[in-house]
């Protein structure tokens, strides 16, 4: 569902550029945008089509094995932050030179 927002349309464009540079390097599967269409009088607002992940949401089912699931979550965070502040700093470089991929 779209927001419909300024802001709501910047990081829209945000998440179209950076996250399929990212995507790679994060321990669980995201989907990944594939494809950004500009506003028209039909759709007012940018929207992206992405990649489908497979599964049931996590909002949706329950964690079965609490202990794991709490362990992969805290990875994926960990990793999101560092790739997240590497942007922040220097691009996606900086975090692919860290990991020695650059």
């Amino acid at each position: 569902m779209p927001c419909a927002t300024q802001s709501a349309d910047a990081l829209l464009r945000k998440e179209h550029t950076w996250l399929p540079s990212l995507a790679p390097h994060l321990p669980l599967p995201v989907p990944v945008p594939q494809r950004l269409a500009e506003p028209s009088e039909r759709f007012p607002r940018p929207w992206i089509v992405t990649t489908w992940v497979q599964g049931e949401p996590a909002d949706r089912a329950p964690a079965t094995r609490p202990p794991e699931s709490a362990e992969a979550l805290a990875a994926f965070l960990a990793v999101a932050v560092l790739l997240l502040a590497g942007v922040a700093t220097g691009g996606l470089t900086w975090w692919l030179t860290r990991r020695g991929e650059a």
